[in-house]
């Protein structure tokens, strides 16, 4: 089993290589997601960047938002934030999400406070940017803020929507 686990994958990936065959779009995005989730922030950075020059092939948004989630995650916020500001506006939502959710995990506040603002310029009727700020500042210990985020999101109408079962089409609460 363990074949298949991240270092399967990135052998895979080498074992790809010394055979001439070139990886896909996906395939980078898993290699991506492996990295990301591993801490692997050298082997992502690599990737992406011979994905861009070696390889030739475009970045997609998925690929820039887990660049910036493997930036994120390993506490590299200047690269994400390069990263997110080379994007255009229209495109920045999902990215800044991703920041918003590692800020959590960082007690990052200040950065918070700008994806989160960042955020709302785009759709402040979005709900998830709220619950992410309000849940920094929890961490944080600022209830009193945390409180505020909550008013604002009632204010702006950005209701969390119920989860939905795919497998039977109803909803299950929030």
């Amino acid at each position: 089993m363990a074949e298949y686990g991240q270092s399967g994958v990135l052998k895979l990936y080498r074992e790809m290589m010394k055979h001439g065959i070139l990886p896909s779009r996906v395939t980078i995005l898993v290699l991506l997601t492996v990295c990301s989730h591993a801490g692997l922030l050298e082997e992502g950075e690599k990737l992406f960047d011979d994905m861009c020059g070696v390889y030739k092939l475009s970045p997609t948004l998925e690929h820039y938002t887990c660049m910036i989630d493997l930036f994120s995650r390993a506490g590299h916020f200047d690269k994400a934030v390069a990263m997110i500001e080379d994007i255009a506006p229209s495109d920045r939502l999902q990215m800044l999400t991703v920041v918003l959710s590692a800020c959590r995990e960082w007690a990052n506040v200040d950065l918070g406070k700008w994806a989160f603002e960042s955020s709302m310029e785009l759709d402040e009727k979005y709900a998830f940017p709220y619950v992410c700020m309000g849940n920094i500042y929890v961490v944080a210990g600022m209830q009193a803020e945390a409180d505020e985020i909550e008013a604002l999101r009632i204010r702006n109408g950005a209701w969390k929507m119920p989860r939905y079962c795919w497998w039977n089409n109803t909803s299950k609460g929030s």
